[in-house]
C-alpha cells in the first residue's frame, strides 16, 4: 500500500499556514486510497487529535531511533515541512543515508530573511549545512515551493536537484452574507512583510474594486 510520511516540528496555530497544508494534502491523499501518517514533535488538540498523528518527541539525542523508525517504513515517501528544526535536518540526513524518496517544502524557510532571521553565527551553520549536503543528496531528493523568489533559492543551492513549483492548496469554504447586517468591515492582513506575499497587489486591488463607504 502506498503511503506518505508528513514530517514537520509542529501542528500549532503559530504555525498554522504549515499546519493547515498538512491537513489538506493529508486529507486528499486519504480520498487517493494513499494512507498519510504526520510526525511532530508537538500539537495543540484544535488542530488536529492526538490519535491521528505520532507525536515523536525527537531531538540529535534520539537519532538512533528515529532512523530505526523509518528504515522500517521502507514503501513510504517523505514529505519534510519546513528544514531547520531538528527533526528536519535528521530527516534530510537518514534519507541520504537511507537513499528513501522525500520530497521538501521548505515553506519560505530558504529565502534570504529566513536564512538570516537569527545571529550571524546560524547564518554560517545554515549555509554550510546546505554546502555539505548538496554533495550528498541523490535522485531521490526533491523540492518543492509556492513562491518564484524560494525556487530561486532552490536552484542557487541545489541546481542539479529536481525542483517544481506548486500553489499552496488552500481550502475555501461558501459562506452566507447577511446583507442587512449593517457593519463596519474590514481587511487584516496576517503575515510576513514581504515583496511575494503581493500586499502592494492587495492594497491597489482594493482601492479599484471602490467597494463603498462602509469599509
Amino acid at each position: 500500500m502506498k503511503s506518505v510520511i508528513h514530517i514537520t516540528n509542529e501542528l500549532t496555530y503559530k504555525n498554522y499556514s504549515i499546519s493547515s497544508i498538512i491537513l489538506y494534502l493529508r486529507k486528499k491523499l486519504q480520498k487517493k486510497k494513499i494512507s498519510s501518517t504526520i510526525i511532530t514533535n508537538k500539537i495543540e488538540a484544535k488542530i488536529i487529535s492526538k490519535s491521528e498523528c505520532k507525536i515523536l518527541k525527537i531531538n540529535y539525542l534520539h537519532f538512533f531511533s528515529y532512523f530505526s523508525f523509518l528504515k522500517k517504513k521502507k514503501n513510504s515517501i517523505l514529505f519534510l515541512h519546513g528544514i531547520w528544526s531538528s527533526i528536519q535536518i535528521m530527516t534530510i540526513i537518514i534519507s541520504i543515508i537511507l537513499q528513501k524518496k522525500i520530497l521538501i517544502h521548505p515553506h519560505g524557510m530558504f529565502l534570504k530573511e529566513a536564512l538570516r532571521d537569527q545571529n550571524i553565527l546560524k547564518y554560517f551553520v545554515k549555509r554550510i549545512f546546505l554546502l555539505i549536503i548538496k554533495f550528498f543528496i541523490k535522485k531521490n531528493f526533491y523540492f518543492v515551493s509556492s513562491t518564484n523568489k524560494e525556487m530561486a533559492q532552490i536552484k542557487f543551492f541545489f541546481p542539479k536537484t529536481k525542483s517544481f513549483k506548486i500553489w499552496n492548496p488552500y481550502p475555501f469554504k461558501k459562506f452566507k452574507i447577511n446583507t442587512k447586517l449593517k457593519k463596519k468591515k474590514n481587511f487584516v492582513f496576517f503575515g510576513r512583510i514581504n515583496q511575494h506575499k503581493n500586499i502592494l497587489l492587495l492594497i491597489n486591488s482594493f482601492i479599484a474594486a471602490k467597494l463603498g463607504d462602509d469599509w
